[in-house]
């Protein structure tokens, strides 16, 4: 909990929204009054890349020079390391302006609260580049959680070691429409949530 995020405005609605969080569908959004939500990732992938590659730059030219005196050393040296801290500010823009954008657009959609789908690849034991470097699950969370509040947004956090229990669980909270069922479905991490 973020002691400076302070709730700032009230919700509008009482409507329910559930997300799933991948990579190149960073956040698929889909509310209980039929509203769905795509965020894509792809800027942020090509942004890691691209900062992946001018860190390998330096750090292979700064050992390279290794021999060539300190001065050149500590110059490419410093260079690495800010090549290294701008990347991480970049990727944490990247992600904390499509935090602010969702909840945003949540908001002004009526959203009071929002369940977050725990995403199954990452509590397998396969760690890659893709889930441990570029994808800060839990930060991104916590940034969620802190940026929601400050809209008012209630954010629930459900684990389950299964897509089909999050899916399942979704469609408990999501059936407050009445008769009229709302039906759709929401793609990410190679599971489907359907929502009737």
């Amino acid at each position: 909990m973020n002691p400076r995020s302070i709730k700032q405005r009230d919700p509008i609605g009482d409507e329910k929204a559930f997300m799933d969080m991948g990579l190149n569908n960073l956040f698929a959004v889909v509310t209980t009054n039929g509203y769905v939500l795509l965020v894509k990732g792809g800027s942020i992938k090509s942004e890691y890349y691209w900062w992946k590659r001018e860190i390998s730059t330096y750090q292979a030219v700064r050992d390279l020079l290794r021999n060539a005196g300190p001065p050149t050393w500590i110059l490419y040296h410093e260079r690495y390391l800010e090549a290294m801290h701008t990347g991480d500010e970049r990727l944490r823009h990247l992600y904390l302006t499509s935090i602010r954008f969702l909840a945003e657009n949540l908001w002004s959609r009526g959203v009071r609260k929002l369940y977050i789908g725990y995403p199954v690849m990452l509590s397998q034991s396969n760690g890659n580049e893709y889930n441990t470097n570029i994808w800060w699950y839990r930060k991104i969370v916590l940034w969620i959680v802190d940026v929601f509040r400050e809209y008012g947004i209630e954010v629930k956090w459900f684990q389950s070691t299964t897509q089909a229990e999050n899916a399942q669980y979704a469609v408990r909270y999501a059936r407050t429409v009445g008769s009229t069922g709302v039906c759709m479905s929401v793609g990410g991490l190679g599971g489907r949530l359907t929502l009737m």
